[in-house]
């Protein structure tokens, strides 16, 4: 099972690979009629196969999801991760934040500690 602390100790390490002022650029494969990009539809994977939000990033680094099987782009992070995977309702609910906190334009490091506050 993977808990709070396994999800945030992975979140951390992707944090570390990246620096903690990286922002994450929203995919534009998923553009709202109003020319908008939806804050709710996560991007897992890029065209080229290569892990793309942090939770995409956290999920397949663990062997969770793979680009080869994955059918769920869009779906929320707590759907992706409950699906594919046996995780606590902290541990979902730390993946929920951290990728809302991403998809709104915040870095990486702030994503990180604001996902954690949201969590407890």
């Amino acid at each position: 099972m993977y808990d709070l602390n396994w999800v945030i100790a992975a979140a951390a390490a992707e944090v570390e690979k990246v620096g903690d002022d990286f922002i994450y650029k929203k995919d534009e494969r998923y553009v709202l009629e109003d020319g908008t990009l939806g804050s709710a539809i996560c991007i897992y994977y890029e065209p080229d196969g290569t892990p793309s939000c942090i939770v995409g990033r956290i999920l397949h680094n663990a062997g969770i999801i793979s680009p080869y099987t994955f059918d769920m782009e869009g779906a929320s992070a707590r759907r992706v991760a409950s699906d594919r995977g046996d995780f606590t309702d902290e541990a979902l609910k730390f993946l929920d934040a951290l990728q809302d906190h991403q998809d709104r334009g915040v870095t990486w490091g702030r994503s990180l500690l604001l996902g954690m506050a949201d969590a407890f």
